[in-house]
């Protein structure tokens, strides 16, 4: 748990570094195999809405404002964060199973491009824009990443219906460290965000699909790496990789290779200069 925590902490303190500069940081997705072709043919991810995540301490608030108290169910009717739950890990056999099918599932590689943050919320975590190449809306949806803690507010005492905001993003940036070997990042939606989708009561974002990069199949995923490599060049993705996990010699880290002597890292933001030089189709 303490090297989760650190884990964890350093990537804080990467972005933090980072915060002086726009740059592109990997982000990981993980998934059921059998979702992937709906990505390739949608470019869609699900999207979460926390109150209904699997952790019941999710957005689990109180709001005091002029004297009133605001309690969670009356609070999220009308301010639902809606987040796209990305992982700057992609080596956790944890992760792969348990969000990736007992690693029968596959992971998704987005290479996200995001702006120098322009705000902090209270707990100091930055909050990225999308760098996107074209704006298609003054709706902007922004990047979080997670720390986490073992001391839980709930009760939030407000003047200014303006410092909602904070509070929203100060929530959502917090979970227990329970939680910690996620080494999770968010994607906040904007509720009007054109990228958003509904579809009989649940939620997708094809906001992503100009940065794919690639999939890592899982150590035990029965999909093929030709096949894979089909799918996505029939889907449009020609210049995406096909990766698959492997179990790496002297350590519990699961090793996603692309070929014999290119590897993916975790959240290496310079990886991929490496992942386009060497492609899995030459």
């Amino acid at each position: 748990m303490n090297n989760n925590r650190t884990r964890a902490q350093s990537y804080q303190s990467f972005l933090l570094e980072e915060a002086k500069r726009d740059f592109s940081v990997l982000l990981f997705y993980y998934m059921k195999r059998e979702h992937l072709e709906y990505f390739l043919e949608t470019g869609n991810v699900k999207v979460t809405q926390l109150s209904k995540s699997n952790d019941p301490l999710e957005f689990l608030l109180n709001i005091n404002y002029d004297g009133t108290s605001t309690p969670r169910k009356a609070f999220t009717e009308h301010n639902e964060p809606l987040v796209v739950c990305l992982s700057s890990r992609i080596s956790s056999p944890t992760m792969w199973g348990h969000y990736a099918e007992s690693h029968k599932g596959v992971c998704l590689v987005f290479s996200i491009p995001i702006k120098r943050p322009d705000k902090f919320n209270k707990s100091r975590t930055p909050i990225y824009k999308l760098n996107r190449a074209k704006q298609t809306s003054d709706v902007e949806d922004v990047i979080i990443p997670v720390r986490y803690t073992n001391q839980r507010k709930s009760d939030y005492t407000i003047s200014d219906i303006a410092q909602l905001e904070d509070i929203i993003y100060d929530t959502i940036a917090t979970k227990s460290l329970d939680w910690a070997y996620e080494h999770e990042v968010r994607l906040k939606i904007n509720e009007n965000s054109p990228y958003l989708l509904c579809d009989k009561g649940l939620f997708f974002y094809s906001g992503l699909k100009p940065y794919f990069k690639g999939v890592v199949l899982g150590y035990k995923c029965e999909l093929a790496d030709a096949y894979a490599r089909v799918l996505m060049s029939a889907s449009g993705f020609v210049d995406a990789f096909v990766a698959r996990g492997a179990i790496q010699q002297g350590s519990y880290c699961i090793q996603p290779w692309l070929n014999d002597t290119v590897y993916i890292g975790d959240s290496n933001i310079k990886i991929l200069k490496r992942l386009m030089n060497r492609n899995s189709h030459n």
